[in-house]
């Protein structure tokens, strides 16, 4: 299954380079605008008419009327009515919200919208905005919900989430296959972390132009409400599987706490540790309707990935694990460190190269959420939602390093696929609160990932039961009703905590590799590729017709 990641990676970006191209070269809106703050007027918007004058109207809450009369298209017929355009102002406060300003320009203030090609950008009141002209009635709302989250909010979010499951295994992944070079894993590193930013930040500019608050309801309205089994099915089984991984963490990692706690041996079984977590708390917690309370946890997650990353570089360099120190013969014999020949040539690559790649992928993988993080911005616009992806990226970037170069200096080629469990359960006091902190960021993450396994589980459950008869009800209850979500959900999850009772560290690491290889790839590169493909064809068809000013600022 790993061998075909450089086929689908290949075919990404074939399609990414193909959007890339049609976002440069045909479609003028994404770099069209500027915004000036240097005046002391009110912000104004010119509303331009190809051939005509331009109107001026200051930000009014209230819909202006703008007639063409002379001033008509190129191609409308003299004698023709003059048509009206209507456009709606924003207000100062929804420009704050949605605005493309800089954070700190006060909406009241100063500034001047204004396009940088008049000649290819003009009105035409026939043409519609661009939610409206793909054309389909697809039943998921239009229109974003305003935000509640600042942009340091949206990082510390995104961090969250990204690093608990992404920082373990890449010690693993590097001394896998007899070694990767630390110039070439980093390398590999970094560029996922590009993509996979300006991956997210692509969503996030589908979402505005879509006005579409969820991922499956961007891609009915660019690729067609037919196919959102696609995507919804798509991120439910990527969640299913990222979930059974995080179960098996969290097995591992609470069963070394109870060693630690001294409970009994009947009690500190793994898997029994794992159903008693999974029925208190993290049954409770994934039933939960609203997480918004667990947005406070995030702080505390960063804090207790923090922790951890030290830990692992002090009992590097301290040398606790290395023979001689103290905790070396204390250890199983697989899990000392084994450094084999020596570390690889800085730049080599060899077949575990593709392990690390399909780690890497899910490391910087938070894609189930690209569409909600944009959403949830109280200052949305794509510039800062830019900054979040950057920033929440090149952080986890930093600490992904981190826990692969120190933890592969630590242990070598014996690095587990869960890295902590390569210390010792009982004698390291300071592994211990390494386990509990990333325990708790784990369990904090856990219904957000469960969350995403639901948005995208139900609406595919209820289209594939479209195909069989006298289950109209069933459907319907899958979409609205509380009570069947709930059996759904304690179904899933009972059979998520039955897979990974049974997932040794060589399972886990396979369960990691065939995310990364199909649903990752998809869920990084392949959906956004074809989301935005779509934006742009149908932004171009608009512009070849007639594009209004100001309808899209992106």
């Amino acid at each position: 299954m790993v061998s075909y990641l450089p086929s689908i990676l290949l075919i990404s970006c074939a399609l990414f380079a193909l959007s890339d191209a049609l976002d440069a070269k045909s479609n003028p809106v994404f770099g069209a605008f500027k915004l000036t703050s240097d005046t002391k007027y009110h912000l104004k918007t010119k509303l331009l008419v190809r051939g005509g004058s331009e109107s001026t109207n200051p930000i009014s809450s209230e819909p202006r009327n703008v007639a063409t009369s002379q001033n008509a298209p190129t191609g409308q017929q003299e004698g023709h009515n003059p048509p009206t355009i209507n456009v709606e102002l924003p207000s100062a406060e929804s420009w704050a919200t949605y605005g493309p300003q800089d954070e700190d320009v006060n909406p009241q203030q100063q500034g001047s919208l204004y396009p940088a090609n008049q000649e290819d950008i003009y009105f035409n009141p026939e043409i519609p905005p661009l939610a409206q002209a793909v054309g389909h009635d697809s039943g998921h709302g239009s229109g974003l919900p305003h935000g509640h989250m600042s942009t340091a909010a949206a990082t510390l979010a995104m961090v969250a989430d990204l690093c608990p499951h992404g920082m373990l295994p890449l010690a693993f992944g590097i001394a896998a296959g007899g070694g990767t070079g630390l110039g070439t894993a980093a390398g590999l590193l970094a560029g996922f972390a590009a993509l996979s930013a300006y991956t997210l930040v692509s969503l996030g500019r589908a979402a505005q132009a879509t006005q579409q608050a969820t991922l499956s309801g961007v891609w009915a309205e660019t690729v067609g409400p037919q196919s959102t089994w696609v995507p919804d099915g798509a991120m439910a089984l990527l969640c299913y599987g990222c979930c059974v991984f995080y179960s098996a963490f969290v097995g591992d990692i609470f069963g070394a706490l109870a060693s630690a706690a001294g409970l009994p041996a009947a009690l500190r079984q793994r898997w029994l540790v794992l159903l008693a977590l999974s029925l208190f708390p993290i049954l409770p917690l994934c039933l939960l309707r609203d997480l918004s309370a667990l947005s406070a946890t995030n702080v505390g997650g960063v804090l207790a990935i923090a922790y951890t990353v030290g830990f692992v570089i002090y009992r590097s360099l301290d040398g606790s694990y290395q023979p001689g120190g103290a905790f070396h013969l204390a250890m199983k014999a697989a899990l000392r460190p084994d450094h084999g020949a020596g570390q690889p040539a800085f730049f080599e690559a060899g077949p575990g190269t593709l392990t690390l790649l399909t780690m890497a992928c899910v490391a910087f993988l938070c894609h189930y959420n690209g569409v909600g993080y944009y959403v949830e911005l109280n200052r949305r616009t794509v510039r800062n939602y830019a900054k979040v992806a950057t920033t929440g990226m090149g952080v986890a970037l930093g600490v992904f390093l981190l826990m692969m170069t120190f933890g592969f200096r630590t242990f070598g080629y014996a690095a587990q696929a869960l890295l902590l469990n390569n210390y010792h359960q009982t004698e390291d006091p300071l592994a211990t609160g390494a386990r509990a902190a990333t325990g708790f960021a784990i369990l904090c993450g856990y219904p957000l990932m469960f969350a995403g396994f639901k948005a995208g589980a139900f609406p595919a459950l209820a289209a594939a039961l479209g195909r069989v008869r006298g289950t109209q009800g069933l459907r319907a209850r899958l979409r609205a009703d509380p009570k069947t979500q709930n059996l759904v959900s304690v179904a899933a999850l009972g059979s998520i905590t039955a897979v990974a009772a049974q997932c040794t560290e060589e399972d886990v690491g396979a369960v990691i590799g065939l995310i990364g290889a199909l649903l990752g790839s998809f869920a990084c590169f392949i959906m956004p590729a074809v989301v935005n493909l779509r934006v742009n064809k149908l932004l171009v068809r608009q512009r070849g017709r007639g594009l209004g000013v100001g309808e899209h600022l992106l």
